[in-house]
């Protein structure tokens, strides 16, 4: 099947994206297979969209499309649920960006909230694999359906690949201090991210003790080498606080402070050096503001 990319096709790929990933689960029975539950990392394999009306070829504007993942670009898209929240991830072959929202399901469809924007998917489960389907519509009806296929990527090599902190063996982890019944991304169970890859955060999330709102990230590294930690593009409202808090520090549970700074309204980048001593580095932004959006990235330092 070719590719086509009218400008109806463009403009629905654009908008419905923030949906694409998210799949949902209708089951609760208790006995049901684990590879069945709605939470975890979910794969996107295919979008596609199938027109069920033709139309003249002047007006012409809904082909039937394609889109594979990876794409020839290198571009692959995942899925995080849990507990309500999800993030979908991007990862391209020199950056990996996070996007943060909420979900919520009724029956048999699952309502995806991002950006002030909510989208509305039917969902079936089959053992390890997810299919979502959107019925595209115009003034005289239904126009095709959008039907997006995933996988559970507890069996993909390709998650794997790009995130090799999935190991088996505990003690080859930083995860083995996490707490995973604690939310991703806050303090107790960080967002596991890579050297050499831009990191970009969209906002934060209420800590634990609702005490301010933080996002932590751990990389695993070399021990006993420096890395240089480059933040760029940071902004916030600064409305009830005047400064961001950024602070890096060594493998939990002791977690050993190797650097901490507050960035105060105007400054938008940062750079510093750290060497930990263990080989898990944990980078910690915190603010009383919901609303701070960064990019990072973390790079094995030159030497002096």
């Amino acid at each position: 099947m070719k590719h086509f990319y009218k400008p109806l096709v463009i403009s629905l790929i654009i908008t419905l994206i923030p949906g694409v990933v998210l799949p949902g689960c209708s089951r609760d029975d208790k006995d049901a297979n684990p590879d069945e539950t709605l939470e975890g990392v979910w794969k996107i394999i295919s979008y596609k969209i199938q027109p069920t009306v033709q139309q003249a070829a002047e007006g012409e504007v809904l082909k039937d499309t394609i889109i594979l993942y990876p794409t020839d670009e290198g571009v692959q898209l995942y899925l995080r649920l849990n507990n309500g929240e999800y993030e979908k991830i991007i990862v391209t072959p020199t950056d990996t960006t996070f996007e943060n929202g909420s979900y919520q399901i009724s029956g048999s469809e699952i309502v995806i909230s991002l950006d002030n924007t909510q989208s509305k998917y039917g969902f079936t489960i089959s053992g390890s694999g997810i299919t979502l389907i959107n019925k595209l519509k115009a003034e005289d009806g239904e126009i095709g359906e959008k039907i997006i296929s995933g996988v559970k990527v507890a069996e993909d090599p390709f998650f794997d690949k790009h995130y090799p902190y999935n190991n088996e063996d505990p003690q080859l982890s930083c995860s083995v201090s996490h707490n995973e019944n604690v939310s991703i991304g806050l303090s107790d169970n960080p967002m596991p991210v890579l050297p050499n890859v831009e990191i970009r955060g969209e906002k934060l999330f209420s800590t634990l003790n609702n005490n301010g709102f933080e996002n932590r990230f751990y990389l695993e590294i070399k021990a006993g080498t420096s890395y240089s930690v480059q933040i760029t593009n940071l902004e916030s409202d600064y409305a009830l606080s005047d400064y961001v808090e950024i602070s890096a520090s060594d493998a939990l549970p002791l977690g050993k402070v190797l650097f901490v700074a507050e960035i105060e309204e105007g400054v938008s980048t940062l750079n510093f050096k750290v060497q930990p001593s263990s080989g898990c580095l944990y980078i910690r932004f915190f603010s009383y503001e919901e609303n701070v959006s960064f990019s990072f990235i973390v790079e094995e330092a030159l030497p002096d």
